[in-house]
Order: C-alpha cells, then structure tokens, then sequence
C-alpha cells in the first residue's frame, strides 16, 4: 500500500441521543401514528414533524427531507424558532447523505440564524463543526479550518468532549492534506489525549498519527502508532472496514521495512477481512491485492504474485465497470436535474414575463385612470369658471343696462333743458335788426 494513501476516518456530530433500531422503530411507529390524530394543534403537529423527520433521516431520506420541509413551514407559521432550526439542519445532514454538499451548506448557515435568535452557542459550534467536514469532504481545506477553529472554543468552554475531538481530528486531517504534517500531529495528539480523558475508544487516531510520521519519513515512529491502533481495533472488538485498512497499512510499512514474510501475512489477513465483510470488490481490496503481488514477488513467490495480479486485475475490470456505470448513472441522474432546473427556470422566467406584462398593463389602466380623473377636475374647474363667468357678465350687462339707462335719462333731460333755453332767448337775427334799428335813430 502507497505510503501517502489518504487518511481516511469517519466521525459524525452527535446531536440527539441514539438508541437502537428496535427503539428507534418504535419511536418512528409511534410519532406516525400521533400524526393521524385530526386534533393536534399546528405547534403540535409541527414539532412532531421534526421529531419524525429525525429519527428517519438515515434510513429513508426522500421521506425525511419531505417531512422536514413541512415540518420547518409550519414551525415559521407557528413562531417555533427551536424546530424551524433543528429542520434546517436536519435538511442539512440529508442534503449532506446524498451529495449535495453546496445545498447542505446553505440549509446549515440558515439553521445557524435561527439557532443565534435562540442564542445557542453550543448548537451553533455543532452545526459549524458539520460544514468544516463537508469543505473538507470538497477539498477546501483552508475553508475547512477556519470553520473548525471558530467552534473548539465554544466546545471547551462547554467542556463537550465529543465536539473537542472531532475538531481537533478534523483540524488534523485538513493539515495532512494540506501537507503540513507538523500541524496535523499538534491536533492529533490533542485529539488522542481527549480521548484519554473522556475514556472513549478510536483506534483510528493512533494510525492518523503514524500515518503523518510515515509522511515525515520516520518508519519507524510510524510503525509504533499503526501498531498500537490495530491492537486498539482488536482490543475493542472492532472489525470494520477501517480495521483491515490499517492492517494493510502496517503490511506497506513491514515491506518498506524489509519485513518481506510480516507484510504477507498483513496484506492476506487484510484482503481476507474484506472479502468476509463483502468488500472483495472494493478500492482498498483492490490495493491490498495489488501491494500482496509484489510482496510475493520480493519473496521470489512468483505463482503466488501471478494469482494475486491476475485477482487484482479481474477486481480492477469489476471496479471500472461500477465506476462506469454509477459515472453513466450520474451524468444521467445530473442531466435530469439539470432539465428539470431549466424546465423551472424557463417556467419562472415566463411567469416574471406575465407579471411583468401584468404590471404594465396594471400601469397602463392607473395611467388612463388618473388621466381620466385629472381631465374630470380639469372640466368641473373649467365649468364652475365659465359659470361664474357666465353670471359675472350678466351683472356686468345688466349694471351697463342701468348705466345706459341713466345715460339716457340724463341726456334726454340735457336736450329738453336746452330746447326751453333756446325758447326763451331772442334770435341772433332778432337781435342783429334791433342794433340796427338803434343805429338808425341816432
């Protein structure tokens, strides 16, 4: 096995108390079948949702993710901040399971307001420790660690030996893959002394720790924690996958070693452990077999290399035809979302077109109507004018009536004045002849 193979440990953050299938299914039985009752009150029913949608996450994720949904609606509708928060970050461990890394990261960050309006700290820490692990999962180491050093403080001063753990193995795996195997070992060996502390078992931390030394270059330091963490697995009666993972890995570390006879038997033990567990066809499987060739090949055990090489070779085929096949069924799996996610974009696009073409068309009749009503105004202004108008001038008309009249009246009396005075005044001519009359008598 390659000496820079991957670190590889599996950790999950706890959140509610496990307990065991049988419990737990007559846990899921039981809140069913408080969902049939037509009484229950919408706060009721909401937090039974979530209830439901928890304890069924893992086993059936389509009906968990439907159940959260409407669990987290009507928690909104009914102002119960605790569930709306749990829901998301339910819907973010199910988008998680299913490979929707980016999606599981936005239904944590929304979770995280909630659960800051509810000014809990520690949720907050779990549901930060969470996205760590999923940037790490899309190779974003450094996104990774600023996640993870932003909730180890909160986890020790709640003294949440758990969450210590988990963030400082995290914290260590993001340095091994980013090189830093200095760093790596600070947080493995804090994580390691937790584990001392809180008495909890995870053999996996000791192989993480030989496995930054085998980095380094120190076989044999390497050598002495890949050792202890596979008489940890034996020791707690662990015999996963992980197990024969790390036993292949102390065979790739016997042979570099020159313990040629160590390392078969390692590599044999590890691909039997597989193949019990039905793992034969598998990508560790395949590496063990391959490295157990070349071991019997050192060995001068040539038929032995020969069997393993041709095993490790029908495994290869097998593999390449299931990678093809999921990569097909992907690519058509991703095709599907992709029309669907287009279909829907094509589906709001028109339906902003109508509303926007109703908006206009709503302006248009608000235009035509304030129009209407502004030319109203306007001809009830421009009527009240001319009737006023309209009495104004026959005032005006009839004070010039009167005025004329008085006119008339004065000038009719002047004329009449005028005719008694021309009455009763002699004649120019009268006068003319009496001048000459007098005239003459001188």
């Amino acid at each position: 096995m390659k000496n820079n193979y991957p670190i590889f440990t599996f950790f999950f953050l706890l959140l509610f108390f496990s307990t065991t299938t049988f419990a737990q299914t007559r846990v899921v039985d039981s809140l069913k079948q408080i969902l049939k009752s037509t009484k229950l009150a919408d706060s009721t029913k909401a937090k039974i949702l979530i209830a439901l949608a928890w304890e069924i996450k893992y086993d059936n994720v389509d009906q968990a993710q439907k159940i959260a949904k409407e669990g987290v609606e009507l928690s909104k509708r009914t102002n119960r901040i605790p569930d709306v928060a749990t829901g998301l970050k339910i819907l973010g461990i199910i988008s998680d399971e299913t490979s929707h890394y980016k999606e599981s990261i936005d239904y944590y960050l929304k979770a995280i307001s909630y659960f800051e309006k509810l000014k809990d700290t520690v949720s907050i820490s779990r549901v930060e420790c969470n996205i760590g692990m999923l940037y790490r999962k899309m190779d974003q180491d450094r996104e990774a660690l600023r996640f993870f050093k932003k909730c180890t403080p909160v986890f020790e001063k709640a003294n949440f030996a758990m969450g210590i753990n988990i963030a400082n193995q995290n914290m260590g795996i993001a340095y091994f893959n980013l090189k830093n195997y200095d760093s790596a070992l600070v947080f493995f060996f804090k994580a390691a002394e937790i584990i001392k502390k809180a008495n909890m078992i995870d053999p996996t931390i000791m192989g993480n720790i030989g496995n930054c030394y085998l980095m380094k270059k120190d076989l044999i330091t390497a050598r002495k924690y890949i050792e202890t963490c596979c008489s940890d697995f034996i020791a707690s009666g662990d015999s996963s996958s992980n197990f024969y993972f790390w036993k292949a890995a102390l065979a790739s570390l016997y042979r570099d070693l020159g313990k040629i006879t160590e390392s078969i038997k390692l590599y044999e033990e590890s691909k039997k452990g597989y193949e019990k567990l039905g793992l034969y066809y598998s990508e560790n499987n395949f590496n063990a077999t391959v490295f157990l060739a070349g071991a019997y090949a050192g060995a001068k055990d040539f038929e032995s290399a020969y069997t393993n090489a041709s095993n490790a070779l029908g495994i290869r085929d097998t593999l390449f035809n299931k990678d093809f096949s999921l990569q097909m069924n992907e690519m058509k799996e991703k095709y599907e979302a992709d029309k669907k996610e287009l279909s829907i974009s094509n589906l709001n696009k028109e339906a902003q077109l109508k509303d926007a073409k109703i908006d206009q068309q709503r302006s248009r009749q608000y235009g035509m109507a304030a129009g209407l009503l502004l030319l109203l105004v306007l001809s009830v202004v421009l009527y009240k004018n001319f009737t006023r108008k309209k009495k104004d001038n026959l005032i005006i008309q009839h004070q010039k009536n009167v005025v004329d009249e008085k006119n008339k009246e004065i000038t009719d009396s002047i004329t009449y004045a005028q005719r008694i005075q021309n009455a009763s005044l002699p004649t120019e001519n009268y006068i003319h002849k009496n001048m000459e009359r007098l005239k003459n008598q001188k």
